[in-house]
């Protein structure tokens, strides 16, 4: 039983970090609707700039904490496939 403390506290360091920069990734279904979009984005504390549907593919500007970034999503599934930071 000893053994368990020290791995469960290592688990606990190890996961905060990712805890604390949750968010989006590629391969994440966010939606293929607008509505559907914006609702599950803002829900993760992100503001909506800007919806496109466009060549193929669904472009979303948002913006979150000052940084500006822009994911392009696939229209068949609604998945991240790219996801791209404003580095201004």
């Amino acid at each position: 039983m000893k053994l368990n403390k020290p791995l469960t506290l290592t688990a606990l360091i190890l996961a905060i970090p990712a805890m604390a920069f949750a968010g989006i990734t590629v391969g994440d279904r966010i939606g293929t609707s607008e509505t559907e979009i914006r609702t599950q984005i803002e829900a993760l504390g992100y503001d909506v700039q800007e919806i496109e549907f466009e060549g193929g593919e669904i472009e979303v500007e948002v913006l979150k904490d000052g940084v500006e970034t822009e994911l392009v999503l696939n229209p068949a599934n609604g998945t991240v496939r790219e996801i791209e930071q404003d580095d201004d």
